[in-house]
């Protein structure tokens, strides 16, 4: 496996496993919420197992950081508090870090240089 891939496979692992932990409060916000940390964990522990496919790691880390974003700053649009945005902490900040470096990571990977670096030499000198 690929370091790049290695990296964002991990922490989309520990980020479903933050996910996991934090489901059964959720349940008692409301099913909704506790349903979805438990299926965005299962989504994310899946992907980590198997990184085959990095365009499904990338947009799925990305939409749940998306999210994130969304319930802090205006609120969700459905559930119990519709519309009232959620107080900022440090697991949902454990674990949004932890989705963007797997999106960094991955969007490296994309342009991770293979083989043996050679610099350039821009002051030549040549003998004459």
């Amino acid at each position: 496996m690929k370091p790049f891939i290695a990296v964002a496979a991990v922490a989309t692992a520990a980020a479903a496993g933050i996910h996991f932990a934090v489901a059964p409060e959720h349940f008692q916000e409301w099913w909704g919420f506790g349903t979805f940390f438990v299926a965005s964990g299962v989504a994310q522990l899946t992907w980590a197992v198997a990184p085959r496919n990095v365009a499904i790691g990338i947009a799925g880390n990305a939409a749940l950081i998306a999210l994130w974003a969304i319930s802090r700053t205006t609120g969700l649009p459905f559930g119990p508090d519709a519309g009232t945005p959620e107080a900022v902490g440090p697991v949902d900040l454990a674990s949004i870090a932890l989705e963007l470096v797997a999106v960094f990571a991955l969007v490296a990977n994309r342009f991770a240089v293979v083989g043996e670096w050679t610099p350039i030499h821009l002051l030549h000198e040549e003998n004459t």
